[in-house]
């Protein structure tokens, strides 16, 4: 395995692993300062605008581990 697929492959793991974290975190505390239903109303299938901050989120890492991929 080259170097910089290496690399881009432990990067692009370590971001899919802190972005669920922070997806978790905020599933936590809103269920805490707002309620479960506050929870299923922001992450419901639906949400569009949720979808898109979660695609945002996990797109940095989906694309680096893609990379990794191509340059092994």
């Amino acid at each position: 395995m080259k170097r910089s697929a290496k690399i881009c492959k432990v990067i692009g793991t370590i971001w899919l692993y802190l972005a669920a974290g922070f997806i978790i975190l905020n599933i936590g505390l809103i269920w805490y300062y707002s309620g479960f239903g506050r929870v299923m109303e922001v992450f419901s299938p639906f949400n569009v605008w949720n979808l898109i901050a979660v695609g945002i989120t996990a797109a940095p890492g989906l694309g680096l581990l893609y990379l990794s991929d191509k340059l092994d």
